[in-house]
């Protein structure tokens, strides 16, 4: 189902026209020409996508996120030749199982027969 534009700008504006406007879904709903339960559904979703409820976004404030800010930790560059090392390492361990099972499934199987 496709999201007409006016629900998706909601989406979009919601908690600036809730939290820093102080527009109540009512009056959210007035300005999209949505119903009241549409917003509260949208709600939601944006809830949902967010990982909180409903309510928490209706009593918390919302502060727009400065993703150019963060700081990230220096990770250590890769040695490629190494990884291949351990891949190939852990694929003869890996095979080096698998073989055993063969062999004790084919010893459990002669002894079925017997």
């Amino acid at each position: 189902m496709k999201k007409n534009e006016r629900t998706l700008q909601m989406e979009k504006n919601f908690l600036k026209l809730n939290k820093t406007e102080g527009r109540s879904i009512k009056k959210i709903a007035e300005i999209y020409g949505l119903s009241e339960s549409t917003i509260y559904k949208r709600l939601g979703i944006i809830a949902e996508r967010e990982g909180v409820t409903r309510e928490y976004l209706l009593e918390h404030p919302h502060v727009e996120h400065n993703v150019g800010a963060r700081q990230y930790d220096l990770v250590e560059p890769i040695d490629v030749s190494d990884l291949t090392k351990k891949l190939a390492t852990l694929n003869e361990d890996f095979n080096a199982v698998i073989n055993s099972m063969k062999k004790e499934i084919r010893k459990q199987e002669k002894y079925l027969e017997e």
